[in-house]
């Protein structure tokens, strides 16, 4: 048979399939064998990482092949930030993106798995993101842009970013507005 993503379809090559004491894993299609199998009825467990465990009971074997495809469920979490400035103040209108894997450098044609903004009290919220490793982005006119790895687990994941304040310089000279005359020790305040 062929063990495949239940949303997705995507053949799922290492998934690991136990029936008895015989124990198999999926190649690269996906595709499964479990040979020397005595006529009967028994439970198959399929298993593979970021899904969950499924159980199938009672499997019955008969004479000759027999062939069961099956479908697993990605587990899922949620991710909840709350994006602060360096003071701890709520970041309100950031941009947040969740980009699938790792990426070093995010482009214009990066597609995102999910993005939106942080709200009022800088909080964002994604839901039901498939399990796995992600790069997340936070950006913000006249802050520092971050952009880090994270790994989304099951059920819920909860954190803390903070974003310093680009920072620049001003320069000039002060003069007398009427005589042009340049004038030393002039306090300035911002």
């Amino acid at each position: 048979g062929i063990v495949k993503d239940k949303s997705t379809g995507e053949v799922l090559s290492g998934a690991e399939l136990k029936m008895e004491e015989k124990t198999v894993t999926t190649n690269q299609d996906g595709r499964y064998t479990i040979e020397d199998i005595q006529i009967g009825e028994y439970k198959l467990t399929v298993q593979k990482e970021n899904y969950h465990l499924k159980e199938i009971d009672p499997v019955e074997i008969t004479e000759g092949e027999n062939e069961r495809n099956i479908e697993l469920k990605h587990k899922l979490g949620n991710l909840t930030g709350t994006v602060l400035t360096e003071e701890g103040n709520p970041l309100t209108e950031a941009n947040i993106s969740l980009y699938k894997e790792q990426i070093e450098e995010i482009d214009d044609g990066t597609e995102a798995v999910t993005s939106g903004k942080t709200d009022s009290e800088g909080i964002f919220n994604f839901q039901n993101i498939r399990v796995g490793e992600y790069t997340l982005a936070i950006e913000k006119q006249g802050y520092n842009r971050d952009q880090r790895s994270i790994q989304i687990e099951k059920g819920e994941n909860t954190n803390e970013y903070k974003l310093g304040a680009k920072l620049g310089s001003l320069s000039g000279i002060v003069k007398d507005k009427s005589t042009g005359e340049v004038l030393s020790g002039a306090e300035l305040k911002i």
